[in-house]
């Protein structure tokens, strides 16, 4: 859900002249993004957008060089995300179960007990079976992929 707003606001912000928190607020639920005042001025901060003048005034820009977002070289690494009783085990590209595992602890951190990170799994401890099934299903909507 993160990963997929951020990327409709980096879409705003290079297509439209947004001056305001308001104004890309507006643009989000006309996408279909209910948000916060909070979380805009947090995704502003976390893509590293920054605030110019223009001829239409002050205004977003993306930032020189580009945005560089932390899940999106995640969120081609995840293979797949099962749940066994209170546990998610997610296989990822070799090399990367570390980053992965730093995500879903970044993302997901009040929902779980923890997680334990090799080379290519990530294995994510939750409170109960119910919690483990809920957690799969975020992070298979996160990652953008299938059980197995």
């Amino acid at each position: 859900m993160k990963s997929k707003r951020q990327e409709e606001i980096i879409k705003i912000v290079a297509e439209y002249s947004i001056g305001t928190h308001e104004e890309l607020m507006n643009e989000l639920k006309k996408r279909g993004f209910d948000v916060t005042q909070a979380t805009i001025s947090r995704d502003i901060k976390d893509l590293r957008i920054i605030k110019t003048q223009s001829e239409q005034g002050a205004v977003y820009v993306l930032p020189p060089g580009g945005i560089i977002s932390d899940t999106s070289i995640f969120t081609r690494s995840v293979k797949s995300v099962r749940s066994a009783m209170h546990t998610v085990v997610i296989r990822t590209q070799p090399g990367m179960a570390g980053g992965v595992g730093a995500a879903v602890d970044d993302e997901w951190g009040d929902m779980m007990l923890g997680t334990i990170a090799g080379d290519d799994t990530v294995l994510v401890i939750a409170d109960d079976p119910e919690a483990a099934k809920e957690l799969c299903g975020k992070i298979r909507i996160f990652f953008g992929c299938k059980g197995e």
